[in-house]
């Protein structure tokens, strides 16, 4: 469907659109990413990226930016196919050997991922309780910038209790992304989410949720880090 090169320019276009929330034009990817083509090269793969669904065109911009599917398709060839295992995040195993209370250790693996994500994190346990952290992080973003969007994502937050207790039998054993349309928890926002059991026999979920705009790779990484170490004997 796509040559490298396409490939490459989505991902591209991608990483550059979440780092800057900003649309990416084709000057900006030859200047940046050291492409050795022409702008209007670029260009032409831009519109081949949209017409099949990837990328779409603001109507104040001449830039573009990156389609659900578009993730979809970045999450699928590049984050997913690519990930390769790496150190830990030092920051999560500290929190982790530091707390030996297994269930504030929960709640604290649950607080630093929403740090290191920039995002929100919700924590669901057996027992029925939930928590959430780094609200503001979430209506922080750009995104909710507008009065009604905002609204709908407060809507989105107030319901979060019921949509967990929705979604927990969807859950599989591996990290779960849900983009867009395909989010539960709301259409204009993405969820990346995983079920655990600690050594202790608790079961929980333990979720990032953020707009659609959000760093995959990073995220995915954090949580499948955090499953790690929720699931550890620490005795």
């Amino acid at each position: 469907m796509l040559n490298e090169r396409q490939e490459y320019i989505l991902s591209a276009i991608i990483e550059d659109y979440v780092s800057e929330a900003q649309p990416v034009s084709s000057k900006r990817l030859v200047e940046k990413y050291a492409l050795h083509v022409s702008p209007a090269t670029v260009r032409n793969d831009m519109v081949h990226l949209e017409e099949l669904g990837f990328l779409r065109q603001p109507h104040t911009s001449a830039g573009r930016i990156p389609t659900e599917e578009g993730y979809r398709y970045y999450l699928d060839r590049f984050v997913r196919r690519k990930q390769k295992p790496r150190r830990m995040h030092v920051k999560l195993i500290a929190i982790a050997k530091r707390e030996p209370n297994e269930r504030e250790r929960v709640h604290e693996i649950a607080k630093i991922v929403a740090k290191l994500s920039g995002e929100s994190t919700f924590l669901s346990l057996d027992d029925g309780f939930h928590r959430r952290y780094g609200i503001s992080n979430l209506l922080g973003k750009p995104e909710f910038d507008s009065v009604d969007l905002l609204r709908e994502v407060s809507s989105i937050i107030d319901a979060f209790d019921d949509t967990i207790a929705s979604v927990a039998p969807r859950i599989d054993q591996d990290v779960n992304v849900w983009i867009g349309g395909d989010n539960p928890f709301g259409p204009h926002l993405s969820t990346v989410l995983i079920k655990y059991t600690t050594a202790k026999r608790a079961h929980g979920i333990l979720g990032l949720v953020g707009p659609i705009r959000m760093d995959y790779g990073r995220n995915i990484k954090l949580l499948s880090e955090a499953k790690q170490l929720l699931e550890q004997s620490y005795e």
